[in-house]
């Protein structure tokens, strides 16, 4: 079985690449333009550079290398899929049959194409059980009330924007709301919550 990697920005995709290696196992990397960091060149077994839109071409590189199983990795910005990328035929035919366009649907469409090609999406954390926080506290005190009133506050409303599919990262301070994560992610919402708030904040 060979496994192959859609690797996003950040440091995620050298996580799964350095575990996969751990695992006596080699990676093939679809690399996106403007947003995979370059350094995948070096890290990865083999490479290929493609534009957010071209489905068929990642398909057809996975196809070349032998992978059967593929993981994603990394972020991609949202708004480069909503500007001006030129998706080719095989992401226009998923987009197409997407009862809406959100983030879960994208990931569902392009696990559903994969499929249909004979390749299985599987979990980002296959290769990476070691660096999964376990449960409990892993700080070096417990929260204190203000901090429990403000991440069961967070945590409300967290789950209410993830179910709207608006995103996923909730900032609170004081048991209001500061910011909430829409297109721009996680790390943007969080420096901008630091500059509203310019304080403590609690991140859910």
């Amino acid at each position: 079985m060979k496994y192959g990697l859609i690797a996003g920005n950040g440091d995620f995709p050298f996580l799964v690449i350095d575990g996969a290696r751990k695992a006596g196992e080699s990676l093939s990397v679809v690399a996106i333009n403007e947003e995979t960091d370059k350094r995948i060149e070096d890290a990865a077994d083999s490479v290929v550079w493609v534009g957010i839109g071209k489905l068929g071409k990642m398909i057809s590189f996975f196809k070349r290398e032998g992978v059967s199983q593929v993981m994603m990795a990394g972020q991609v910005k949202h708004v480069q899929i909503f500007s001006g990328a030129m998706p080719d035929l095989k992401m226009i035919k998923m987009l197409w049959n997407l009862p809406q366009r959100n983030t879960d649907s994208l990931i569902g469409g392009i696990a559903d194409t994969l499929r249909s090609e004979g390749i299985e999406l599987i979990d980002s954390t296959h290769f990476l059980q070691d660096h999964l926080a376990p449960e409990g506290i892993l700080t070096k005190r417990k929260p204190n009330e203000s901090e429990k009133g403000n991440i069961e506050y967070g945590l409300r409303i967290a789950n209410e924007i993830a179910r709207l599919d608006l995103g996923q990262t909730i900032a609170v301070r004081a048991r209001a709301c500061v910011a909430v994560e829409a297109m721009e992610g996680t790390d943007a919402v969080i420096k901008r919550a630091g500059e509203l708030a310019k304080g403590k904040i609690t991140i859910v």
